[in-house]
């Protein structure tokens, strides 16, 4: 697994959720993202609300290189 910094925020409606500037773990196929605990896995097509869900919670995330 690949680790990388990157750019991780929790979506919310009003767009003040969370966010941080951390090292993760890249999946061998870089579409899964671990950090903090946390499985986040790309969603595919036009995602409005985030590129990236918490495969536990079903919380929407973005998820971009700094």
């Amino acid at each position: 697994m690949k680790a990388r910094i990157r750019y991780v925020e929790r979506t919310t409606p009003n767009h003040d959720g969370p966010a941080w500037i951390g090292r993760v773990t890249l999946s061998k196929t870089g579409r899964t993202v671990y950090y903090r605990g946390m499985t986040l896995r790309r969603i595919q097509g036009g995602a409005v609300n985030g590129n990236h869900v918490d495969i536990a919670t079903g919380e929407n995330y973005w998820v971009f290189g700094v």
